[in-house]
């Protein structure tokens, strides 16, 4: 009898509320924790092996008690909203070619916009320093001496620069979100604009984007709070040259001795609060993408615009959209990998290449650890949080438990942590 007791109680447990149970937990964990833990450091002092930390007010004081926390504000504004809306609109200009138009070779480009996205962000910024930089950037040099320039083009070290490599990296977000909102609507307004004698540009202004209004705000939302979190951009391109961000004032923080964990907190909380707001108004809009829904009863298929002559040209966009964003950032890389110090491509250059880097890679000692942990990390991330956000969404959309809707705001609160706060 006390033997079977404990079978009789694993099969009398409704194992469905277990799950759910677990996942609930595990996503207020992941939530809830870093939050209040992010909020209890701001009020510490930093501590040393000579002196505990101590609870003060001198965080927010030194953070926002100086006209320095005023050019942080506005240089990650000026930055987030620039490479928000350069990514936007050019993401969506090439989206609406794809999929409006009878552009050639349209199938190919979709398959080869989704390849910038595996790129790391600090590989891609380090390939548009070879390209971009005053110095040795390859284009420069290229434009100096192929036009007879006295000073380089393009200065990938400033703001419009950084602008510039974080939109043209995280266009094919806004390229594929844009993409799935034109092919989810129905084209019979579009169809009945065109008849009623309105142009392309017509259609495209008063009906195409006027439908997919909540996409198009959610998109911009999206890659709002992912600019204004970036690091990479930041660090790389504004620091050498003295623009600084909440990010690299944050990075700069925890990176003084003794560190500044509380200070980097306190600007933190600041991020907080802008991405809080960018994802309330996404969650917003989401609640209210059926009011721009548009009613049929029938399967359609968009009418593909015919561009004539000028389908070639709009080709040749995705042509050299393709070189800017995967060609070229990855050729200059390649280049610099047969190499001991870097050295602009020339003939001479190509005497010193060598297979070095490679040999060291394939001799480290660690290699197949660092790609076994790479990919568990990868794989095991993934599937977890899949089965986890499943679970939570099978719960706010298919059932009536009571409080539900807490749940879906608890859920949706890592999105506005910032990657180098959640890092604190």
């Amino acid at each position: 009898m006390n033997a079977a007791a404990p079978v009789a109680l694993l099969r009398s447990l409704d194992w469905k509320w277990i799950v759910i149970g677990l996942c609930v937990v595990f996503t207020i964990y992941i939530a809830v924790v870093p939050l209040a833990f992010l909020l209890w450091q701001s009020f510490f002092t930093p501590q040393t092996a000579a002196k505990a930390a101590e609870f003060t007010l001198g965080n927010y004081t030194s953070a926002y008690g100086s006209r320095e926390t005023l050019r942080l504000f506005w240089n990650s504004v000026q930055f987030a909203v620039g490479a928000s809306v350069f990514a936007f609109v050019l993401g969506t200009a090439l989206a609406w070619m794809n999929e409006r138009t009878n552009t050639p070779f349209k199938t190919l480009f979709f398959a080869l916009s989704i390849i910038p996205l595996i790129i790391p962000g600090i590989l891609f910024t380090v390939a548009w320093i070879l390209l971009g930089s005053p110095k040795i950037g390859i284009i420069n040099l290229a434009l100096q001496n192929w036009f007879g320039l006295e000073r380089p083009l393009f200065n990938v070290y400033s703001l419009w620069g950084m602008i510039w490599v974080d939109g043209l990296h995280y266009s094919p977000m806004a390229f594929l979100l844009m993409t799935a909102a034109f092919r989810a609507m129905d084209p019979a307004l579009e169809e009945s604009a065109t008849m009623s004698g309105a142009n392309i540009f017509q259609v495209a202004w008063r009906v195409t984007l006027k439908l997919t209004w909540p996409a198009i705000l959610a998109t911009l939302l999206m890659l709002f709070v992912r600019a204004i979190e970036s690091f990479e951009v930041p660090a790389l391109l504004g620091l050498p040259v003295g623009i600084h961000v909440f990010t690299s004032a944050i990075y700069q923080a925890v990176h003084r001795y003794p560190s500044q964990i509380g200070l980097a907190s306190a600007y933190g909380m600041t991020l907080l609060v802008i991405t809080t707001i960018g994802v309330y108004f996404v969650s917003r809009l989401s609640s209210r993408g059926s009011k721009y829904a548009t009613m049929t009863g029938k399967g359609f298929r968009p009418r593909r615009i015919d561009l004539g002559p000028w389908r070639w040209f709009a080709a040749a966009i995705f042509i050299v959209y393709f070189l800017l964003i995967v060609v070229l950032p990855f050729a200059v890389l390649l280049w610099s990998s047969f190499q001991r110090f870097y050295s602009v491509p020339s003939w001479q250059a190509l005497h010193n290449l060598t297979l070095d880097p490679y040999r060291f890679i394939f001799t480290y000692p660690n290699l197949a650890r660092s790609v076994w942990n790479t990919l568990i990390l990868s794989f095991g991330s993934a599937t977890l949080i899949m089965l986890v956000t499943s679970v939570i969404c099978w719960i706010v959309v298919k059932t009536k438990l009571p409080g539900r809707w807490l749940l879906d705001n608890v859920a949706s609160l890592p999105m506005v942590f910032p990657g180098l706060v959640l890092g604190l």
